[in-house]
């Protein structure tokens, strides 16, 4: 349940358990679920050999994910109910702006640099579309760079 107001999204240090629990919110937009919604959906995707998350994990997980700012939580009964407050497009931009200010120094030449050479090594399709597309529009210096 994103609402329309929503404060700037400051860069989040994520884990690898948290980008799951992400991802399930992310899933699908506007989904809302409860710790145990959580831990059923994980039961589900995992094979019989992988243990399953404790409930506490989970909770544990998701309360860090909403004072991180990236969930909300709204009681119902006894349970609390989440729901993710930046879409997963939202969050990787904000994950990029902080590498571009951070690592790149405000210099967007560098961030160019690293997205082209990431994309050079990715090997997909995709990536290859992106890089012909670049190039094409550098040859006709449509870029002005």
């Amino acid at each position: 349940m994103r609402t329309s107001k929503k404060e700037k999204l400051k860069p989040p240090m994520l884990g690898r358990r948290e980008i799951q629990t992400l991802d399930l919110f992310w899933r699908q937009e506007d989904l809302s679920l409860t710790a145990q919604n959580i831990r059923d959906l994980l039961e589900g995707e995992q094979s019989s050999s992988i243990k399953l998350i404790s409930i506490n994990t989970i909770q544990s997980t998701i309360e860090r994910l909403w004072r991180k700012g990236l969930l909300t939580r709204s009681k119902m009964g006894k349970a609390y109910i989440y729901a993710s407050r930046y879409s997963k497009e939202e969050v990787i931009s904000s994950l990029l702006s902080e590498i571009r200010d951070e690592m790149g120094q405000g210099d967007e030449l560098v961030m160019l640099s690293g997205i082209m050479t990431y994309l050079n090594n990715w090997n997909s399709e995709l990536g290859s579309r992106v890089l012909a597309l670049v190039n094409e529009h550098a040859d006709t210096n449509k870029l002005g760079i």
